[in-house]
């Protein structure tokens, strides 16, 4: 299954940038231990970690939009305070794709 993985990223301004990177860490974790349950993954926060402050927000909704419409059959939702994962995950329902929120679960597809 192709999984789009969402979570907290640190999109108020001024969240420490340590905050950021374990954020990546945590978003590059779950999308390994996802790959190793035979599924292929989109990290945005991976591909994105040095492009804070160089696209909008706007911007930033649109490539992941475009994942979410034209790759994307699930998305693996990291818990905690997110605005733009529960978008993402909002989105994604509009679009009938499945919410996971756990590695169990995700195992079984």
């Amino acid at each position: 299954m192709r999984i789009f993985v969402a979570g907290p990223w640190g999109d108020y301004a001024g969240t420490p940038p340590e905050t950021v990177m374990a954020n990546i860490r945590t978003a590059d974790s779950i999308g390994q231990q996802l790959v190793q349950l035979g599924h292929q993954v989109y990290i945005p926060h991976t591909m994105c970690k040095t492009w804070s402050g160089l696209f909008t927000q706007e911007e930033m909704w649109e490539l992941d939009k475009s994942f979410l419409d034209n790759w994307a059959q699930a998305i693996y939702r990291i818990p905690g305070p997110s605005r733009g994962s529960d978008k993402e995950v909002e989105y994604a329902r509009s679009l009938g794709l499945t919410v996971l929120s756990n590695l169990e679960r995700a195992g079984k597809w």
